[in-house]
């Protein structure tokens, strides 16, 4: 089952209660609900969690208990729900926890997590053990902004010609600079580097975007469209 995406517009809802379903993934409408202060999916088939949770900044509980999900690292941002109270993910199968979680080791009220598979976290004591453990995986640590772009398309459509659009927009972004393309197998890369204001840091950082231009010939679109 699923949810309509229409729920999307639901911005002002507070509390949405939507357990014992058939949910195997998340549902992506409810990250638009930026006013969520309570979500209940728990007792689902869920497998894992989005990154972009981080969008519930007001989210005080998050109750995914009794799912099938194996692993949170795939969602750093539940580090950055500073206004989490409550978090429940007991009777799952996850393994291992995003470092980011450490971040709550001062706010955090509740950490629900028995019945699951975790590995190489302190179980004795209570839940601010984990924290305070993965608190520490943290120092010397530094965010790293980078995101790949892949240009796929039949040959003479204009791949390159977009591509070459693209760049001449990023040039006008604060200390743009590149490195020279180079070709493998059918592909052209570039690496764009420019700076743009980060929301959650309220400062620019440098972010790189590894821009991969596909070449259309049959032979070289039929064989990277089926790895994508």
């Amino acid at each position: 089952s699923s949810m309509p995406q229409s729920f999307s517009s639901l911005t002002s809802l507070k509390i949405l209660l939507c357990s014992n379903t058939t949910l195997t993934e998340f549902p992506n409408c409810i990250v638009c609900m930026t006013n969520l202060e309570k979500l209940d999916l728990h007792h689902a088939e869920l497998k894992s969690i989005p990154s972009k949770i981080s969008n519930l900044t007001k989210l005080r509980e998050l109750l995914i208990h009794e799912n099938k999900i194996e692993t949170l690292e795939n969602a750093p941002g539940l580090g950055q729900l500073t206004e989490l109270r409550v978090l429940n993910f007991r009777n799952n199968r996850i393994k291992r926890l995003p470092t980011t979680l450490g971040t709550l080791y001062s706010t955090l009220q509740e950490m629900h997590f028995a019945d699951n598979l975790l590995e190489s976290i302190p179980l004795e004591g209570d839940f601010r053990s984990i924290l305070k453990h993965l608190s520490a995986s943290m120092e010397g640590t530094q965010s790293c902004y980078r995101k790949k772009l892949m240009v796929v398309g039949q040959e003479n459509v204009g791949k390159s010609k977009l591509v070459k659009s693209l760049k001449r927009r990023f040039e006008k972004k604060k200390a743009f600079s590149y490195q020279p393309s180079f070709s493998t197998d059918g592909i052209t890369i570039e690496s764009w580097s420019f700076s743009l204001p980060i929301e959650k840091v309220n400062k620019d950082e440098d972010i790189t975007l590894r821009v991969c231009d596909f070449k259309g010939g049959e032979k070289y679109f039929s064989k990277y469209i089926s790895r994508i």
